[in-house]
């Protein structure tokens, strides 16, 4: 499936994920570039997993982001790249999870 639009970067996440629209209309967090390629690998197959196992996790999609759509962006080019991406179906209203807040959380 292919991005047809970047709409924002997030300012949450280390891996600099962007929004984006992709060819069937919805709105996902797509990580390219600026996350590892084995972290994209990872963040993939822990996806699928989770989703066997019952846990509440958004669809997920490897997608595509178009060269000619980013080409005349430098920072699209070089943060999200052209190529493979992984894709996670966005949810709105969520709060990124990191250590700081769990250590808040109750068992």
């Amino acid at each position: 499936m292919d991005i047809v639009e970047v709409i924002q970067k997030f300012e949450q996440g280390a891996t600099e994920p962007y929004l984006c629209r992709a060819e069937n209309g919805e709105r996902y967090v797509v990580k390219g570039r600026s996350a590892p390629v084995r972290e994209r690998i990872s963040e993939y197959i822990c996806a699928m997993l989770g989703r066997d196992f019952g846990l509440p996790i958004p669809e997920c999609e490897l997608v595509t982001i178009p060269e000619e759509l980013i080409e005349f962006s430098p920072e699209l080019m070089s943060r999200l790249g052209a190529g493979a991406a992984f894709a996670s179906k966005y949810v709105s209203e969520t709060q990124e999870v990191n250590r700081e807040v769990l250590k808040h959380m109750p068992a």
